[in-house]
């Protein structure tokens, strides 16, 4: 599934930006498994470490790059028992 959101006119009615995630990763943040803006959760955002290789925001993966995220995820949710 293709998600577009969140809408300019959402973060103009929130006045400010919002975070566009799934139920999981809003579980993994709030405890929640919604974080709309109707919400009202505070994220807090750093910028993460200078000499890591990889680009910030979205960027291409390599097929065993790729296959490596997954990997890890599932170990991850084994951990934190999380089903999907």
């Amino acid at each position: 599934m293709t998600d577009y959101g969140p809408s300019c006119f959402v973060e103009r009615d929130a006045g400010g930006a919002v975070l566009d995630a799934s139920p999981s990763v809003c579980e993994s943040l709030t405890g929640h498994t919604s974080c709309g803006w109707s919400d009202h959760f505070a994220v807090t955002v750093s910028v993460g470490d200078p000499n890591d290789p990889r680009p910030l925001g979205p960027f291409e993966v390599t097929d065993n790059e790729f296959a490596e995220i997954i990997r890890i995820g599932k170990i991850m949710e084994k951990q934190l028992n999380i089903t999907v």
